[in-house]
């Protein structure tokens, strides 16, 4: 019985739940913005910029359209929140870049878009919340977008005034350009990264890890780059990268809950049950929805045998996610192994009923 409880580990991990599409509508937004670049900041750093910005726009533009679903409203997030759903959810490509001269200045005009598929955004959203460790991840890169961001308006400010500097601050004002560059282009790879992730792994691990190489040499105190390639490492059965790559975001990110959910995966897989308890402990600390991590710690206490434990957190996923249909399932094997024959039986026609798949006791 054990052994079938934890499987389910694996399960949660390999599953995915199917949907037919409804017949595809599209949105199509489009942004433009106009960079110039003078003084010390170099054409390639106006360009970076300027993909940033217009990406960005239309993000903000799509963001007021999903503000719109049923399932946003109900989940009152914050405009943060929202952006950061908006970049998890939606593609953005730059579809036009082309230099541009005035009789005052020149510069690089970059055009972004965004096809919102509204026949299936819905179901994205819907998947992307009940993923908290995905949600949090991209408040993090939204938070990190708008320093860089705001670090870049300061330094256009001290561009514009070039007289007032000597010979060595404005190289050091080149650097700083170079260094904020830097630091946008390593995000814009781990977004790369990001959109090969599919229900629990990466289509193409492989490419994600160069993607990942990239943005962690870019900038070496990116913390969800070091996360995003503990996943790699996992995809490898690397697990001990995985965990170093895992401590690392934690060590540069503390609050970053998914990165002690991830490695709290890696231990049970190793059965270091202890410290997968103490890693799943800490991402609930952080984030007392998490609702994977009640499960998984779930799973953990009942491969410890400790199946009471393992139905309080049972209990608390369902209740953060009443369609949970492995936590059902799980919950009553626990049941049964307990002497609950009504309650095992009730969650196994529970989980059966949400899907016929889900592995469930005999009686």
């Amino acid at each position: 019985m054990r052994m079938r409880v934890f499987q389910t580990l694996i399960f949660l991990i390999m599953l995915a739940a199917f949907a037919f599409p409804a017949q595809a509508e599209t949105k199509i937004i489009t942004k433009t913005i106009r960079q110039s670049f003078e003084g010390m900041q170099s054409p390639e750093d106006a360009r970076i910029t300027a993909v940033t910005r217009a990406k960005r726009m239309a993000l903000e533009e799509a963001g007021t359209y999903l503000e719109s679903l049923t399932v946003v409203q109900n989940g009152s997030l914050a405009q943060d929140q929202i952006m950061a759903l908006a970049a998890g959810v939606l593609k953005t490509e730059i579809i036009q870049e082309k230099r541009y001269v005035t009789d005052d200045t020149f510069g690089i005009e970059v055009t972004a878009r965004i096809n919102v598929d509204t026949s299936i955004l819905d179901r994205r959203v819907r998947e992307f919340l009940d993923n908290a460790g995905a949600l949090q991840k991209f408040e993090e890169s939204e938070k990190k977008q708008q320093e860089l961001l705001a670090r870049i308006e300061e330094l256009e400010t001290k561009n514009r005034e070039l007289t007032k500097l000597s010979t060595e601050q404005r190289e050091e004002l080149k650097e700083e350009f170079k260094h904020v560059s830097q630091g946008l282009t390593a995000e814009e790879w781990t977004h790369k990264a990001f959109a090969l992730w599919d229900n629990g792994r990466y289509t193409d691990p492989q490419k994600a890890l160069e993607y990942l190489n990239q943005a962690i040499e870019l900038d070496p105190q990116y913390g969800i780059a070091y996360n995003d390639r503990g996943n790699v490492h996992n995809n490898f059965s690397q697990y001990k990268r995985a965990i170093a790559d895992y401590g690392r975001a934690i060590d540069l990110t503390p609050g970053f809950g998914e990165a002690y959910y991830n490695r709290g995966v890696t231990y049970a897989t190793l059965q270091r049950h202890s410290r997968a308890i103490t890693d799943f402990s800490q991402a609930i600390k952080l984030n007392p929805n998490y609702t994977k991590a009640y499960y998984n710690r779930g799973v953990v206490y009942a491969t410890l045998g400790q199946y009471q434990r393992a139905i309080w957190d049972y209990d608390r996923a369902i209740e953060l996610n009443p369609n949970y249909a492995f936590a059902y399932g799980n919950r009553a094997f626990m049941h049964k192994a307990l002497g609950n024959i009504l309650q095992a039986k009730s969650d196994a026609n529970r989980a059966r009923l949400i899907n016929f798949n889900i592995p469930v006791p005999t009686f």
